[in-house]
């Protein structure tokens, strides 16, 4: 995964529905942290997938949407 896109409206540092660049990809413990960096510019390690059952989703995988915005811009040039 090399890019993800922020689904939590709440903030935090991330804007909703922004795409951003993951730096590093790691497992710890049976659990996926990425690390990105957020608006402020400041680097975040972050659980991809939270286990906790009240835990939000923040961000989903966006290679998928990377790939096609780059056909796209291919197609329409």
């Amino acid at each position: 995964m090399k890019w993800v896109k922020c689904v939590n409206k709440t903030g935090y540092g991330f804007t909703y529905d922004k795409i951003y660049e993951v730096k590093n990809y790691f497992d710890w413990n049976g659990l996926k942290y990425i690390e990105l960096i957020d608006d402020d510019d400041r680097p975040i390690t972050i659980d991809m997938f939270p286990s906790h059952p009240n835990a939000r989703l923040w961000f989903e995988d966006a290679t998928a949407d990377i790939r096609n915005n780059k056909i796209n811009s291919i197609l329409n040039d």
